[in-house]
């Protein structure tokens, strides 16, 4: 028996399922709906733009915020952006989002 804690990417328990797997900690796709109902809903953020780290939890956060802000009403105005998960300096991944005028720029980063 696999007890992961803590990994938030969705397809540890998700994709790749296994009986044998248990999550002790939350995952992307419950902390994207909590966070996603508050900035459309509550703050009135409608457009939005990502950057998240090119491993399985950037890419399980980036779809998780995407689905989530889409299923409040929210659009993703620009594609999302994945660096690597050492970068400490992130000018050149942020070209994309230059000319977008997004209300939201959402980060999802962990690891590295």
């Amino acid at each position: 028996i696999l007890i992961a804690a803590p990994a938030a990417a969705n397809d540890l328990t998700g994709l790749t399922f296994n009986e044998n797997t248990f999550r002790a900690s939350r995952n992307n796709y419950q902390d994207a709906m909590a966070i996603c109902d508050q900035f459309v809903n509550g703050d009135g953020y409608q457009t939005f733009v990502q950057i998240a780290p090119d491993y399985s939890f950037g890419y399980g956060g980036a779809a998780a915020y995407k689905d989530a802000c889409t299923f409040f009403g929210g659009e993703f105005i620009a594609d999302d952006v994945f660096a690597p998960a050492d970068t400490t300096d992130f000018t050149s991944f942020l070209g994309p989002f230059a000319d977008t005028d997004a209300d939201a720029f959402l980060v999802t980063w962990a690891g590295g």
